[in-house]
């Protein structure tokens, strides 16, 4: 069976951009897409400076992250190995960016204004709102033609060909020179390998084959807002069964009311900032490996199960609903720092600190809300407490990082006017809203400080930029 995969030397590569060029032609890629850019590389001082390019796409991994990330199904690997983004089904997410490890990915949210008959006639076809890649040129590959930046390139630095054939091009090249991946914080199986003589003639290493890792710019303040009004809402459901089971809000249950607008409201924001709004059902097919999508599924049932409570009702059909409420917002809680975790890109989102702080983060924004709308009473003072001293521990693990480190500080404010409330119970109609707001601008900022912490590697700048790497020096 074949397998295409594609051998880039670095000694023969002279960063003359022709397969950048011939990339762009043959796919009409948008303004600022670029899907076969390359990097430059700088070793030395001056004036013994020398460089190296390295040529970058899709690295069509075996093992490729942006497939399990997606929550739509969009992305698939043929049995060639080359993997491909189905525009008509992605939903533009935006998880898939996010996931590569090898910054291979863009998101197309806007169209220019298409000015020349070319524009008109051809980047006129790409849809926005979704992602676009490299496609190893499927389409020319399916009639027999080469991908366009190999056909392009004048010095034949990218070579390619069936690994399973031993005797085609690559396959000869990857036995007889040694070769490593791009590098990445996750192995893949990447089907793009680098031959390594170039880079090191010019005074680098392997470990020099590899990217910047920079600030993840698709998820932004949006999913932050998300994420924390999630939390807020399941939260809030949670914390008044114990603090106050008899609350109401407009003659209806507190907590169910209460959880029902925030997640309600935070899904039609969510559905909003999709790329393709009217897409967001497919955000729920690929529940077998994205968290993102097991967790739109936890929204919807939640969403019912509390819908329910705010109707007359039978007792035992409410202790039912009761229960699929408390088991499905805990999913709501924790998916989003469960999503997070699984980019394995993203290095500082791993582990389960993220799904750990969101739980703490929860019980601290529903304890506020309970205090804020009901009253500030000992069982409400002390869950605040709680919560606040739960999440502060968490981030004194994580002491180091400043970007978490506010999020603890916050805590710290909540919990210390929390215990002043239960110290001094007369000055709790004051203290215990400021402590409520503290907590929940606590949760706030430490969703952000997790969000703008996460650091992937791209081969763009800070605005989307393609950088050279002018300025980088071999270590040593």
């Amino acid at each position: 069976m074949t397998r295409y995969a594609m051998a880039l030397d670095t000694v023969t590569c002279i960063g003359c951009n022709a397969c950048t060029l011939a990339c762009k032609v043959e796919n009409a890629s948008p303004s600022g897409i670029w899907m076969a850019p390359v990097v430059e590389r700088e070793f030395g001082e001056y004036p013994a400076v020398r460089k190296a390019f390295l040529p970058l796409l899709c690295n069509h991994c075996e093992d490729a992250p942006c497939v399990k990330a997606c929550p739509t199904g969009a992305i698939k690997r043929r049995d060639d190995g080359i993997v491909l983004i189905d525009p008509d089904v992605c939903c533009g997410s935006g998880a898939c960016v996010i996931a590569c490890p090898y910054g291979a990915i863009s998101y197309y949210g806007h169209q220019d204004p298409l000015k020349t008959p070319y524009e008109k006639a051809r980047v006129s076809r790409h849809q926005t709102g979704v992602a676009q890649k490299c496609t190893f040129c499927a389409p020319r590959l399916d009639r027999g033609l080469e991908p366009a930046c190999v056909e392009a390139c004048p010095t034949g630095a990218r070579i390619f060909g069936d690994l399973e054939d031993p005797q085609s091009p690559v396959s000869r090249v990857l036995a007889d020179r040694e070769s490593v991946p791009l590098g990445s914080p996750v192995p893949t199986g990447a089907s793009v390998r680098y031959l390594t003589d170039g880079v090191k003639r010019a005074g680098g290493s392997v470990q020099d084959i590899a990217l910047k890792f920079r600030p993840q710019k698709a998820w932004r303040f949006v999913q932050v807002l998300q994420f924390w009004l999630l939390g807020a809402g399941a939260g809030v459901y949670a914390l008044s069964r114990y603090l106050a089971p008899d609350a109401l809000l407009f003659g209806l249950d507190l907590g169910a009311a209460l959880a029902l607008i925030l997640v309600a409201g935070t899904n039609l924001m969510l559905t909003s900032h999709l790329g393709k709004p009217a897409r967001f059902l497919n955000a729920l097919r690929n529940w077998r490996t994205s968290w993102i999508a097991r967790g739109a599924i936890a929204d919807f049932v939640f969403l019912g199960a509390v819908g329910v409570q705010l109707l007359p009702m039978s007792q035992p059909w409410r202790t039912s609903s009761t229960i699929l409420a408390l088991v499905s917002g805990l999913i709501v809680i924790a998916y989003p720092g469960l999503s997070m975790r699984a980019f394995d890109s993203v290095p500082a989102w791993r582990g389960w600190r993220l799904p750990a702080e969101a739980l703490a983060e929860a019980a601290m924004s529903g304890a506020a809300l309970v205090g804020l709308f009901v009253g500030w009473n000992e069982e409400v003072l002390l869950a605040l407490l709680a919560a606040a001293l739960i999440r502060m521990g968490l981030t004194g693990l994580w002491w180091a990082n400043p970007l978490t480190r506010l999020g603890g500080i916050w805590s710290c404010i909540a919990s210390a006017l929390a215990a002043g409330a239960l110290l001094q119970p007369s000055s709790a109609v004051i203290v215990g809203p400021i402590a409520g707001l503290a907590a929940l601008f606590a949760a706030l900022v430490s969703k952000q400080a997790n969000m703008e912490g996460g650091r992937s590697p791209s081969p763009f700048g800070p605005k989307g930029e393609l950088d050279v790497w002018a300025t980088q020096r071999a270590r040593g």
